[in-house]
């Protein structure tokens, strides 16, 4: 089995995502043996945009989210660009039509460099504004491999979103809302033709069968058993791009907030 993961822009640059390398440290330890690839094509991104330019349009998340969206919804595309100018001034970033148009032509040129014709999965991590920028790259992968499912999940996916998402946008197959090593992993097996109880936390379309068994929503209870995140593909690309920076590893060691309120 193959399976792609996905960050994109606006995840902080000089940083791997905790996400995918949490996912991939997890499901290298199952016993079916899945072909995990991680990619960052925000890393490539920077490289294009330059470092200084990315960062600051990282830190304005409306103004980042602004820019794929005006590339989504071709029709909202006057309304993005004041979006974007009201919280990136033009001495900042002096040229959105053309930033637009960096970006637009990068996902291409990415695209056409990946070989995602073997997966059976293609999963997009969903936080630090990026959702915007998936769900442009999910149509994009859709109308190249078209039989390839693609599932959401992340801090983004809630459960009222994630039913959204999945009635609005006809390229995502499967959203995951909560956590998601789990969750993925019995995903996996589904799709490889194994029959098995899902958790309640998988929302999916027609591909799910109508008599499969949904199980509880998994959660790992100890924290402490998880396996370290796996970071080797973020620091290939990370030199594939000839990126010069001195990268930082994230570390989380709770859910988050016991009040559910942060």
């Amino acid at each position: 089995m193959q399976l792609a993961l996905i960050s994109m822009p606006w995840a902080i640059f000089n940083r791997p995502s905790i996400q995918l390398g949490s996912l991939k440290g997890y499901l290298r330890q199952e016993p079916d043996q899945v072909d995990i690839q991680c990619c960052h094509p925000y890393l490539d991104v920077a490289a294009v945009i330059g470092l200084d330019s990315y960062r600051q349009i990282s830190e304005a998340p409306w103004a980042a989210e602004a820019l794929y969206c005006g590339l989504l919804f071709p029709e909202q595309q006057n309304q993005a660009r004041k979006v974007f100018r009201k919280n990136i001034p033009k001495t900042v970033v002096p040229d959105y039509e053309g930033l637009q148009l960096k970006l637009k032509q990068q996902l291409r040129d990415w695209l056409a460099k990946q070989r995602f014709e073997q997966c059976i999965l293609i999963g997009f991590s969903i936080c630090f504004s990026q959702l915007p920028a998936s769900l442009y790259a999910a149509r994009l992968i859709k109308q190249r491999w078209p039989h390839i499912p693609i599932v959401f999940g992340g801090s983004t996916c809630t459960p009222a979103l994630g039913k959204s998402l999945l009635s609005v946008f006809s390229e995502i197959d499967f959203v995951i809302s909560g956590e998601g090593e789990q969750p993925l992993a019995e995903l996996l097996l589904q799709i490889n033709k194994k029959s098995i109880p899902l958790s309640s936390n998988i929302l999916g379309r027609a591909q799910l069968p109508p008599q499969a068994e949904q199980a509880a929503a998994r959660e790992i209870t100890d924290l402490a058993t998880l396996p370290l995140p796996d970071y080797t593909d973020y620091f290939a690309q990370m030199k594939q791009y000839n990126l010069d920076f001195i990268p930082v590893l994230p570390l989380e060691f709770s859910r988050g907030c016991w009040w559910n309120k942060c």
